[in-house]
């Protein structure tokens, strides 16, 4: 198993891991966002073997809602994937430590979103340009994993956004610079 994130190597796990700066995340129900091929995903404390979550992966999915128990602020969490979904193969072909920030630093940043999204739809802003206060938002806090998240939530994006979705990933994988 690999520790870590391949670049070019058909297998990029992009977040959460690849692009904290800080190696801390906000969000509690993080989205995983990755290139190239998997068939599982599993979710672990970092000081247990108890698997928390684990999504089974159709063909082309690059993007995954985590859909388990809440994460806790403070904890380290792995995010182990696999090549294969047999239970005779068992053994992650990498994993990606992240850490949920102090419940301190994340109820401050929770109560910060609250009041920026009800500003915002105060004036009526839309889905999408709140999406992307927020990306600036989570990106003035170096928080890359969680303002990612946010570009990759809009449901409907517009054409630009949908590029700069694939742009992104392109270049984060690549390794080249922004």
């Amino acid at each position: 198993m690999k520790d870590g994130t391949t670049r070019g190597g058909g297998l990029c796990l992009v977040s959460p891991g690849l692009i904290e700066v800080e190696g801390k995340i906000w969000n509690t129900r993080p989205i995983f966002i990755w290139q190239g091929q998997l068939n599982r995903i599993e979710i672990r404390p970092s000081n247990s073997e108890e698997v928390l979550w684990t999504f089974d992966l159709q063909d082309d999915e690059e993007i995954v809602d985590y859909t388990g128990k809440k994460l806790e602020p403070g904890d380290t969490y792995y995010w182990r994937v696999f090549d294969s979904t047999s239970s005779a193969d068992f053994f992650p072909t990498m994993r990606i430590t992240f850490r949920i920030m102090d419940m301190e630093e994340h109820e401050a940043i929770t109560q910060d979103l609250a009041k920026l999204d009800r500003d915002l739809n105060k004036q009526g802003a839309t889905k999408e340009a709140i999406a992307l206060a927020k990306v600036k938002f989570f990106a003035e806090r170096n928080l890359w994993s969680d303002a990612l998240s946010e570009v990759f939530k809009v449901k409907e994006p517009s054409i630009e956004l949908q590029n700069f979705r694939s742009n992104i990933l392109q270049r984060l994988c690549k390794g080249e610079e922004n």
